[in-house]
């Protein structure tokens, strides 16, 4: 490994391989992603450097747990009079399942990308991984992380996740009304929803415009499972259309390939 320092960066170059990604931890480290060939010599020595089993353990701290059984009709942001018939649709929705009783679970903080012989992973900075069939994504979801019980979240848990949104917003310094507008009606201020006018080729890279904690609200379609059924839900609006998040398409199409829908993994454990 080769460090050049000047002014306050460091550079940092590895024999045999090269970086792909870069990640900040909370403790103010860099984790390398590194990319080499398993052949080269050189590959073992930069390996006892800058560990490359980066996809593994990125996916086991990319997840957190989504608080949905601590959701409470006594929350202040279930005081809320729905102004749309958006807002009202999430609000019975939300006061149904909280009566019902809801199970924690984790999510990704952002969206997945492709990693090497297209394995999913959740890495900073990548092209998400659009392009796949809702029944593709069903089974790498299953195959993901099956020791946590790994799978599609359902819609019934995505929207168990908007109320938990709508709350930490609240909770964040979002006045309620707004917050539930933002979810419900014109997601553009939690996520990347161009305007029609301005509309740019491509998608934002994986980790982008983070809002309270998480990535990658807006950009893509999350691909749900239904509870109980094989059939699956498109949640939120494209990049191209404003969202809203709470906006869900029921798809009966398991086996057509989805340009801008990536599937929404969770962990039960």
């Amino acid at each position: 490994m080769k460090i050049i320092t000047a002014k306050n960066e460091i550079e940092v170059s590895v024999r045999g391989a090269h970086i792909v990604n870069a990640f900040i931890t909370s403790d103010g480290k860099c984790r390398l992603t590194v990319e080499s060939d398993k052949t080269s010599e050189q590959y073992e020595e930069a390996s006892k450097t800058i560990e490359p089993a980066i996809e593994p353990i990125v996916g086991k701290t990319m997840f957190t747990r989504v608080e949905a059984s601590k959701l409470s009709l006594n929350d202040c942001f279930m005081c809320h009079n729905p102004t749309t018939c958006s807002e009202e649709l999430l609000r019975d929705d939300l006061v149904k399942l909280i009566k019902r009783g809801l199970k924690d679970f984790y999510r990704p903080v952002m969206d997945p990308s492709f990693g090497k012989h297209r394995t999913i992973c959740y890495v900073k900075r990548k092209k998400p991984a659009v392009g796949k069939t809702c029944s593709w994504w069903l089974k790498k979801a299953i195959n993901y992380m099956p020791e946590r019980g790994s799978r599609l979240g359902t819609s019934t848990e995505y929207i168990s996740f908007l109320g938990v949104l709508i709350k930490k917003l609240v909770y964040s310094g979002w006045e309620v009304s707004s917050a539930w507008d933002a979810v419900c009606n014109d997601s553009y201020e939690l996520g990347y929803y161009p305007h029609i006018e301005h509309v740019i080729k491509g998608f934002e890279l994986t980790g982008s415009r983070e809002m309270v904690g998480y990535y990658d609200l807006g950009n893509t379609l999350k691909i749900l499972a239904d509870d109980g059924a094989d059939r699956f839900w498109l949640a939120g609006g494209r990049q191209e259309c404003g969202g809203p998040l709470a906006d869900l398409t029921y798809w009966k199409f398991p086996h057509t390939f989805i340009s801008d829908g990536v599937g929404w993994i969770v962990l039960e454990k």
